[in-house]
């Protein structure tokens, strides 16, 4: 089982992370693919006049099933760590309904987990129906895990933020592996399943495959567009002074913290989920 940890030595504790991320390829990419979220997908989607988003694609990703191969996060044991990213939603939530009263905010912790490898979209499946692919993955789980668990730390520092049509505005938590145990994975998985693609349900190759190593916890809907210059301020002025918060970190990763699961709506509520 996981091991949750939270840092007293707030300086100390980034300074490590900040080497990490100098010297690790997949901590570089990483680095990279926060800020374009952050700066072209949600900053200027924001100051953009033209932008809006939509309520029929929200409402079929809030009424759809989405299969996943995920690291389920644990509120319970990791509640010190949960506890200080909540501080932050709260703190964002606030903003929200000062600007926009009407705003429905959503703060989860319920359903945390993070992401190695979408499997299949919009399709609602069984625990029967998901151990089709234990064959492929769990060898590749057991492997990597074996290998790399023991040596792998999760340090979970800032906020990743994200605005898209369909869901509305995203927060979660940035997580950077001192590893590349969940890259690994994620590609080891990949492409053994889509060379069995006729074998099992999956989500059509050429689309978008996650690359993030984030959790979710908040999302904000129902905004109006366009959003005021002083709720785009407030907002990035909070967003950016988590900047080199250290939550926590996550370790010791072992295969029993990994799961197929089918979950209803983007927030991958679980509806099936099977242990690797």
């Amino acid at each position: 089982m996981a091991k949750y940890e939270i840092y007293m030595n707030q300086d100390e504790t980034y300074d490590l992370v900040q080497r990490l991320c100098r010297h690790h390829d997949h901590l570089k990419s990483l680095v990279e693919s926060y800020k374009y979220m952050r700066q072209t997908e949600t900053y200027e989607r924001m100051q953009n006049s033209e932008f809006r988003c939509d309520p029929v694609q929200m409402n079929k990703l809030d009424n759809s099933y989405f299969t996943s191969l995920i690291i389920k996060l644990s509120y319970e044991q990791g509640k010190l760590l949960f506890n200080g990213v909540n501080q932050a939603y709260q703190e964002l939530s606030n903003i929200v309904q000062q600007f926009y009263p009407d705003a429905k905010v959503d703060i989860y912790f319920d359903s945390a987990h993070i992401t190695i490898k979408s499997i299949l979209d919009l399709v609602q499946q069984s625990d029967t129906e998901l151990k089709a692919y234990l064959p492929i993955v769990s060898p590749i789980v057991h492997k990597w895990i074996n290998l790399l668990g023991k040596d792998t730390k999760i340090f979970g520092m800032g906020l990743f933020t994200n605005l898209t049509v369909a869901k509305g505005l995203s927060v979660g938590v940035r997580f950077y592996p001192t590893l590349p145990l969940v890259q690994i994975i994620r590609g080891e998985v990949g492409a053994t399943l889509y060379d069995l693609k006729n074998k099992v349900q999956l989500r059509p190759e050429t689309t978008f495959h996650t690359m993030l190593t984030h959790s979710t916890g908040f999302r904000a809907r129902n905004l109006d567009f366009p959003l005021s210059a002083e709720f785009i301020a407030e907002f990035k002025n909070t967003i950016e002074k988590y900047d080199r918060r250290i939550f926590g970190s996550i370790s010791e990763i072992v295969p029993s913290d990994i799961y197929i699961r089918n979950g209803f709506s983007d927030k991958l509520v679980p509806n099936a989920e099977i242990n690797v």
